[in-house]
């Protein structure tokens, strides 16, 4: 983080908080690819509908903030061009923040980061007292959405504009909270 020489303005590096964004997308596809040979016990065991719940609540948390972080950065100022449509790359993102915009900032990185790590501990514990459902989820997934593992690559190798990784993070959120939510309604 660098001081900006104009009204005391600091430049916080946006791609830490997009890479927290591709966290809590990869927190859910690592489902993806999970070969157990168990049986799902499914939805009517307790503890595994709790944790599909609980994954599909922080997904739509996580969708949220990312929204929460897309209006803030829409209107963040820059250095040149926009930040959203510089390259995903660390160090090639500056916004310049006063010091409410700074703080405003530093508590959507906190949500994020809360997101993925809260997601991270759902999905492990549904692949651990499920792991047999766990990997029906993972399977409708890689059938939905296709190489989610590849595309998750692909934003760091290809290093798009960052308003590209937004979109394609909210996307891939989106298209897993609806999945989850189609296992719920067809518990019912």
């Amino acid at each position: 983080m660098q001081k900006h020489n104009s009204a005391n303005a600091v430049d916080p590096d946006i791609w830490t908080v997009l890479t927290l964004l591709v966290a809590t997308v990869s927190m859910v596809a690592q489902l993806v690819g999970l070969n157990t040979g168990s049986p799902a016990k499914g939805l009517r065991d307790q503890n595994t509908s709790l944790s599909l719940e609980k994954i599909r609540e922080e997904l739509e948390t996580a969708i949220r903030n990312a929204e929460k972080l897309l209006r803030f950065l829409a209107n963040a100022p820059g250095e040149g061009s926009h930040p959203l449509g510089n390259r995903f790359r660390f160090g090639e993102s500056k916004v310049f923040l006063k010091a409410g915009d700074l703080r405003r900032y530093s508590e959507l990185v906190q949500q994020i980061a809360l997101n993925a790590g809260n997601l991270s501990a759902w999905t492990l514990n549904l692949i651990q007292i499920d792991p047999g459902f766990a990997e029906q989820i993972g399977t409708r997934i890689m059938v939905e959405v296709g190489g989610v593992q590849q595309r998750i690559n692909d934003l760091f190798v290809n290093s798009p504009a960052n308003q590209e990784v937004i979109d394609e993070c909210m996307l891939l959120l989106r298209t897993f909270s609806q999945l989850l939510g189609h296992f719920e309604r067809a518990r019912n």
